[in-house]
């Protein structure tokens, strides 16, 4: 029971103490892994995020852009046909 108590006690006085942790256990460090990994990730999805909402206002311009182009050639159409 001592063991335990010991490697649970002595990393939480350091974190009280605001002294870093003498040693992690390796399932401290796997999981400080995947946790830099996961926010890794996670900036990755945001920035692709951000790249594709730019995309986006970019077609929907373009978009507008040929709706007034076409609305623009209707009327044409519709003006040189009464003008015959």
């Amino acid at each position: 029971m001592f063991p335990l108590y010991r490697s649970v006690a002595i990393p939480l006085l350091c974190l009280a103490s605001g002294l870093p942790p003498l040693a992690l256990t390796g399932q401290s460090v796997e999981i400080q892994r995947e946790i830099i990994e996961s926010q890794r990730r996670l900036e990755e999805v945001r920035q692709e995020r951000e790249s594709l909402r730019q995309e986006m206002v970019k077609l929907e311009s373009q978009v507008r852009d040929a709706s007034a182009e076409l609305a623009n050639v209707e009327r044409q159409i519709s003006a040189s046909r009464s003008a015959m």
